[in-house]
């Protein structure tokens, strides 16, 4: 299991098999605000979904392909962040992250991102770091500038979003931007 502290308050921790009710429960929560901009959300349904989600992660993790962290919230499941994939030959990985609507606006992905920043760079090793968000997700939009990313273009019709492509933007940080 791997745990990075944010605060006092927030603790990144991977999800574990025994974490699958509490990650049904606020995907369910959240069902109709994250299908928005999570194409995942609709096939996570019932607590065998969410099971296997986490053992999705837990294999990544394992092989070294990608860092998958609940955010914890004084104990409390709200949301997730993480490498969704890692190259390690080019030494880049790939940011992805959501919050339940409830806290958001309260600057927890923000601390939890920053925090996972450093952890790439530092225990990963990485280069470069990036993050792509559609372009019409306005909120998500302001992150990567919070953690001094740098906008580096659209990517036409980069992403499969449910049956239709999109336009997202690129934001990379590189190791020595810090």
């Amino acid at each position: 299991m791997h745990q990075i502290i944010v605060s006092s308050e927030i603790i990144l921790r991977s999800l574990k098999l025994e974490d699958a009710q509490a990650l049904l429960n606020l995907v369910d929560q959240n069902r109709t605000f994250l299908e928005k901009w999570m194409c995942w959300v609709p096939d996570l349904k019932e607590f065998a979904d969410a099971r296997a989600f986490i053992n999705h992660n837990l294999k990544l993790l394992e092989d070294g392909k990608g860092y998958s962290f609940g955010i914890w919230l004084k104990g409390e499941l709200i949301g997730e962040v993480g490498f969704m994939t890692i190259d390690d030959f080019n030494q880049v990985g790939n940011i992805g992250y959501w919050l339940a609507h409830e806290h958001q606006g309260k600057g927890f992905i923000t601390e939890s991102l920053k925090r996972l920043v450093e952890f790439g760079f530092s225990t990963l090793n990485l280069n470069r770091q990036e993050i792509r968000v559609a372009l019409n997700n306005s909120r998500s939009n302001l992150i990567p500038g919070r953690l001094g990313f740098e906008k580096e273009g659209k990517l036409r019709k980069w992403g499969k979003f449910y049956d239709e492509f999109v336009d997202v933007y690129l934001y990379s940080k590189l190791k020595n931007d810090e």
